[in-house]
Protein backbone atom coordinates (compact mmCIF):
# COMPACT_ATOMS: atom_id res chain seq x y z
CA UNK A 1 0.00 0.00 0.00
CA UNK A 2 2.97 2.51 1.12
CA UNK A 3 4.56 1.61 -2.73
CA UNK A 4 1.09 2.48 -4.42
CA UNK A 5 0.82 5.83 -2.69
CA UNK A 6 4.42 6.48 -3.94
CA UNK A 7 3.70 5.34 -7.35
CA UNK A 8 0.73 8.05 -7.27
CA UNK A 9 2.67 10.74 -6.93
CA UNK A 10 5.60 9.72 -8.87
CA UNK A 11 3.00 9.66 -11.50
CA UNK A 12 1.89 12.87 -11.22
CA UNK A 13 4.83 14.86 -11.57
CA UNK A 14 5.86 12.91 -15.60
CA UNK A 15 4.59 15.79 -17.43
CA UNK A 16 6.26 18.21 -15.61
CA UNK A 17 9.40 20.06 -17.02
CA UNK A 18 11.81 20.23 -14.36
CA UNK A 19 15.53 19.63 -14.27
CA UNK A 20 15.45 18.04 -10.61
CA UNK A 21 12.32 16.32 -9.65
CA UNK A 22 12.12 16.65 -5.92
CA UNK A 23 8.76 14.60 -5.57
CA UNK A 24 10.99 11.83 -7.01
CA UNK A 25 13.82 12.09 -5.37
CA UNK A 26 11.53 12.01 -1.70
CA UNK A 27 9.84 9.02 -3.16
CA UNK A 28 12.89 7.38 -3.73
CA UNK A 29 13.96 7.81 -0.01
CA UNK A 30 10.43 6.37 0.76
CA UNK A 31 10.59 3.73 -1.52
CA UNK A 32 14.10 2.56 0.10
CA UNK A 33 12.65 3.19 3.71
CA UNK A 34 9.44 1.18 3.00
CA UNK A 35 11.18 -1.35 1.74
CA UNK A 36 13.89 -1.96 4.85
CA UNK A 37 10.72 -2.10 7.10
CA UNK A 38 9.54 -4.68 4.76
CA UNK A 39 12.85 -7.09 5.60
CA UNK A 40 12.24 -6.52 9.25
CA UNK A 41 8.36 -6.93 9.38
CA UNK A 42 8.36 -10.05 7.37
CA UNK A 43 11.33 -11.86 9.17
CA UNK A 44 9.35 -10.79 12.38
CA UNK A 45 6.12 -11.86 11.30
CA UNK A 46 7.90 -15.71 10.75
CA UNK A 47 8.87 -15.92 13.87
CA UNK A 48 5.57 -14.55 15.92
CA UNK A 49 3.93 -17.15 13.11
CA UNK A 50 6.18 -19.91 14.22
CA UNK A 51 8.05 -19.43 17.09
CA UNK A 52 10.48 -22.41 16.81
CA UNK A 53 12.06 -21.23 14.30
CA UNK A 54 14.13 -19.11 16.91
CA UNK A 55 15.98 -22.76 17.18
CA UNK A 56 17.28 -21.99 13.63
CA UNK A 57 18.53 -18.94 14.80
CA UNK A 58 20.68 -19.47 17.75
CA UNK A 59 22.02 -22.68 16.06
CA UNK A 60 22.95 -20.82 13.10
CA UNK A 61 25.09 -17.83 15.58
CA UNK A 62 22.02 -15.36 15.64
CA UNK A 63 21.59 -13.21 19.05
CA UNK A 64 18.02 -14.46 20.16
CA UNK A 65 18.00 -13.04 24.14
CA UNK A 66 15.25 -10.75 24.47
CA UNK A 67 14.96 -8.48 27.94
CA UNK A 68 12.19 -10.16 29.45
CA UNK A 69 10.54 -6.78 30.71
CA UNK A 70 10.33 -6.22 27.28
CA UNK A 71 7.12 -8.78 27.05
CA UNK A 72 5.28 -6.90 30.05
CA UNK A 73 4.46 -4.18 27.56
CA UNK A 74 2.72 -6.90 25.60
CA UNK A 75 0.13 -8.51 28.58
CA UNK A 76 -2.20 -10.35 26.48
CA UNK A 77 0.12 -11.59 23.33
CA UNK A 78 3.32 -11.83 24.36
CA UNK A 79 4.58 -14.47 21.57
CA UNK A 80 3.05 -12.86 19.22
CA UNK A 81 5.10 -9.75 19.62
CA UNK A 82 8.10 -12.19 20.02
CA UNK A 83 9.73 -11.59 16.81
CA UNK A 84 9.30 -8.07 16.77
CA UNK A 85 11.60 -7.65 19.41
CA UNK A 86 14.16 -10.11 18.36
CA UNK A 87 14.36 -8.60 14.70
CA UNK A 88 14.57 -4.58 15.91
CA UNK A 89 18.03 -5.83 17.44
CA UNK A 90 18.91 -7.53 14.14
CA UNK A 91 20.64 -5.61 11.34
CA UNK A 92 19.28 -6.27 8.23
CA UNK A 93 20.36 -3.00 6.39
CA UNK A 94 22.16 -4.40 3.52
CA UNK A 95 21.79 -7.47 0.97
CA UNK A 96 24.62 -9.65 2.93
CA UNK A 97 23.15 -8.98 6.17
CA UNK A 98 19.67 -9.66 5.07
CA UNK A 99 20.32 -13.11 3.22
CA UNK A 100 22.64 -14.08 6.47
CA UNK A 101 19.37 -13.74 8.69
CA UNK A 102 17.09 -15.58 6.61
CA UNK A 103 19.20 -18.09 5.57
CA UNK A 104 19.89 -18.78 9.13
CA UNK A 105 15.89 -18.50 9.88
CA UNK A 106 14.68 -20.80 6.95
CA UNK A 107 17.87 -21.40 4.74
CA UNK A 108 16.41 -18.75 2.63
CA UNK A 109 18.48 -15.94 0.34
CA UNK A 110 16.45 -13.47 -0.91
CA UNK A 111 19.00 -12.19 -2.85
CA UNK A 112 21.49 -13.00 -5.96
CA UNK A 113 25.14 -11.62 -6.21
CA UNK A 114 23.58 -9.31 -9.10
CA UNK A 115 20.75 -8.15 -6.96
CA UNK A 116 22.49 -7.29 -3.79
CA UNK A 117 24.59 -5.36 -5.70
CA UNK A 118 21.77 -3.11 -7.32
CA UNK A 119 20.38 -2.87 -3.42
CA UNK A 120 23.75 -1.98 -2.86
CA UNK A 121 23.56 0.83 -5.34
CA UNK A 122 20.26 1.78 -4.22
CA UNK A 123 20.80 2.36 -0.75
CA UNK A 124 24.09 4.55 -1.97
CA UNK A 125 21.32 6.82 -3.67
CA UNK A 126 19.18 6.99 -1.07
CA UNK A 127 22.19 7.88 1.49
CA UNK A 128 23.00 10.48 -0.53
CA UNK A 129 19.96 11.83 -1.11
CA UNK A 130 19.38 12.02 2.67
CA UNK A 131 23.13 13.13 3.84
CA UNK A 132 24.34 15.04 1.28
CA UNK A 133 20.77 16.20 -0.47
CA UNK A 134 22.66 14.49 -3.98
CA UNK A 135 25.42 16.23 -4.51
CA UNK A 136 27.27 14.02 -5.38
CA UNK A 137 30.68 13.21 -3.10
CA UNK A 138 33.85 11.65 -4.05
CA UNK A 139 32.76 8.29 -1.62
CA UNK A 140 29.61 8.10 -3.21
CA UNK A 141 31.72 7.68 -6.76
CA UNK A 142 33.98 5.27 -5.26
CA UNK A 143 31.03 3.12 -3.98
CA UNK A 144 28.81 3.08 -6.79
CA UNK A 145 31.52 3.35 -9.81
CA UNK A 146 29.54 6.01 -11.78
CA UNK A 147 31.28 7.78 -14.60
CA UNK A 148 31.30 11.35 -13.13
CA UNK A 149 33.77 13.70 -14.21
CA UNK A 150 35.93 15.18 -11.19
CA UNK A 151 34.64 18.84 -11.75
CA UNK A 152 30.88 17.69 -11.12
CA UNK A 153 32.09 15.93 -7.48
CA UNK A 154 30.46 18.20 -4.91
CA UNK A 155 29.22 20.85 -7.24
CA UNK A 156 25.88 18.81 -9.77
CA UNK A 157 23.46 16.48 -7.79
CA UNK A 158 22.04 13.23 -8.54
CA UNK A 159 18.99 13.26 -10.96
CA UNK A 160 15.76 11.14 -10.00
CA UNK A 161 13.54 10.50 -12.54
CA UNK A 162 9.87 8.98 -13.00
CA UNK A 163 12.10 6.12 -14.86
CA UNK A 164 14.50 5.54 -12.23
CA UNK A 165 11.82 5.26 -9.44
CA UNK A 166 9.54 2.42 -11.56
CA UNK A 167 13.29 0.35 -11.86
CA UNK A 168 13.68 0.87 -8.43
CA UNK A 169 9.88 0.18 -7.35
CA UNK A 170 10.01 -2.86 -9.83
CA UNK A 171 13.24 -4.25 -8.22
CA UNK A 172 12.03 -4.04 -4.85
CA UNK A 173 8.76 -5.66 -5.66
CA UNK A 174 10.52 -8.57 -7.72
CA UNK A 175 12.53 -9.09 -4.81
CA UNK A 176 9.63 -9.03 -1.84
CA UNK A 177 7.75 -11.44 -3.87
CA UNK A 178 10.39 -13.58 -4.27
CA UNK A 179 11.48 -13.41 -0.60
CA UNK A 180 7.47 -14.16 0.37
CA UNK A 181 7.55 -17.21 -2.44
CA UNK A 182 10.35 -18.86 -1.10
CA UNK A 183 10.40 -18.21 2.88
CA UNK A 184 5.99 -19.35 2.14
CA UNK A 185 7.38 -22.09 0.88
CA UNK A 186 10.59 -23.41 3.04
CA UNK A 187 8.02 -22.90 6.34
CA UNK A 188 5.43 -25.02 5.17
CA UNK A 189 8.74 -27.44 4.44
CA UNK A 190 9.42 -27.13 7.13
CA UNK A 191 6.54 -27.54 9.36
CA UNK A 192 5.89 -30.81 7.04
CA UNK A 193 9.28 -32.34 7.95
CA UNK A 194 8.42 -31.56 11.48
CA UNK A 195 4.84 -32.99 11.75
CA UNK A 196 3.74 -29.87 13.39
CA UNK A 197 -0.26 -29.35 13.90
CA UNK A 198 -0.95 -26.35 13.15
CA UNK A 199 -4.17 -23.85 14.60
CA UNK A 200 -6.02 -23.03 11.94
CA UNK A 201 -4.81 -19.36 12.96
CA UNK A 202 -1.71 -20.19 12.27
CA UNK A 203 -2.33 -22.15 8.90
CA UNK A 204 -4.51 -18.71 7.69
CA UNK A 205 -1.07 -16.17 8.99
CA UNK A 206 1.17 -18.54 6.91
CA UNK A 207 -1.10 -18.28 3.81
CA UNK A 208 -1.40 -14.21 4.41
CA UNK A 209 2.19 -13.58 3.41
CA UNK A 210 1.81 -14.09 0.01
CA UNK A 211 -0.39 -11.53 -0.55
CA UNK A 212 1.39 -8.53 -1.96
CA UNK A 213 -1.29 -6.32 -3.95
CA UNK A 214 1.37 -3.77 -5.82
CA UNK A 215 2.17 -3.80 -8.95
CA UNK A 216 3.82 -0.64 -10.78
CA UNK A 217 3.26 0.52 -14.16
CA UNK A 218 6.28 -0.06 -16.01
CA UNK A 219 4.81 1.19 -18.95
Amino acid sequence: MHLDGLQGIVESTKNRDSVLNLECELCLIGLVAYFEAFWKDHFASLINIFPPLLRNLRESGHETAIDATDLLMFEETPLARLGFLIAERCDLGTARKINRAFMGLLRVSPFGRDDAERFDKLLNDRNLLVHHGGIYTSRYVQHVRKRIASEEIYFQSLEVTPQDFQEAASFAERIARKALNATHAALLGLVASQNVRLSKQRREAIKSTLWFPFVPDTA
